[in-house]
């Protein structure tokens, strides 16, 4: 019936290894292939929710993490903030050196000039 301990012993540790490889290396490149996400990402997620609810949250880890990326997808261009470049100047931008010395007390401006 058993060939020997040593046999029982690789064939356990080959085991363990390719259950290590495909939970930890080849599942998450899968799952984050098909996701448009990085593989890290799907093992945190899976690591996070099964610390936060156990094993439902682990199953249920990528699912949550694909709605996520979908909403995120979604309103990622309606939330665009705009850079202050590209926003049309302000009023107070607009005013010219000319005007500003106007709006300077008569006695600075020719302080200012001497």
């Amino acid at each position: 019936m058993f060939v020997s301990p040593a046999t029982a012993l690789a064939t356990a540790f080959l085991f363990l290894g390719i259950q290590a490889l495909e939970g930890n290396v080849l599942t998450p490149r899968i799952q984050g292939t098909a996701l448009h996400v990085p593989p890290i990402l799907v093992l945190l997620a899976v690591i996070g929710g099964g610390q936060a609810a156990g094993i439902a949250g682990a199953v249920y880890a990528v699912p949550t993490l694909a709605a996520v990326k979908v909403g995120y997808d979604f309103l990622r261009p309606r939330l665009r903030v705009e850079r202050r470049d590209e926003v049309a100047t302000d009023a107070i931008s607009e005013v010219s050196r000319h005007d500003m010395r106007d709006l300077q007390p008569k006695g600075r401006s020719e302080e200012i000039s001497a």
